[in-house]
């Protein structure tokens, strides 16, 4: 999953501000990878703790400092949020097997590799991507039960 969607999880689970994580000491660089320890605190509490991992693709150039932070800190709340059980599914080989031969398909990708995509998703320039159709309880739809409180409410100012 994208790093962007766990934090969308976490801002409709606790609200936005209402999770952080927290650097655990200084990042180490070690045979060319990059570790830090964090915990994730939520309201306050400290839910889970990790070391959150980055490993450059080019070994023979050295990433600048934002790009060593930013992917810590995204490895780390990922591994946070499976401590928390967010998309523990993905973790259940009979569940995936199952999500795929329901919404997925093979095919070959620019690299000759074959890989998954959904059915429904547009393949090229501007393709959806994944895990953003999950939809925030901040910006819910109104449901029948909101629009009879509304109605009440209105009976009883008149």
């Amino acid at each position: 999953m994208p790093g962007a969607w766990y934090r969308k999880v976490l801002n409709d689970a606790f609200g936005p501000g209402g999770w952080g994580l927290q650097q655990v000491g200084r990042p180490v660089e070690q045979d060319g990878a990059y570790y830090m320890d964090a915990v994730l605190v939520c309201h306050g509490r400290v839910v889970a703790e990790t070391v959150g991992e980055y490993l450059p693709e080019q070994k023979w150039r050295k990433p600048g400092k934002g790009t060593v932070w930013e992917s810590l800190c995204t490895d780390a709340i990922s591994k946070c949020c499976k401590t928390l059980g967010v998309a523990e599914e993905l973790w259940f080989p009979a569940w995936c097997r199952k999500w795929q031969a329901d919404y997925a398909e093979q095919y070959v990708n620019e690299h000759g590799k074959r890989a998954w995509r959904r059915k429904d998703q547009f393949v090229g320039a501007y393709a959806i991507k994944e895990g953003y159709g999950h939809e925030s309880e901040f910006a819910h739809k109104p449901t029948v039960d909101d629009e009879n409180r509304q109605h009440l409410a209105a009976i009883g100012r008149e």
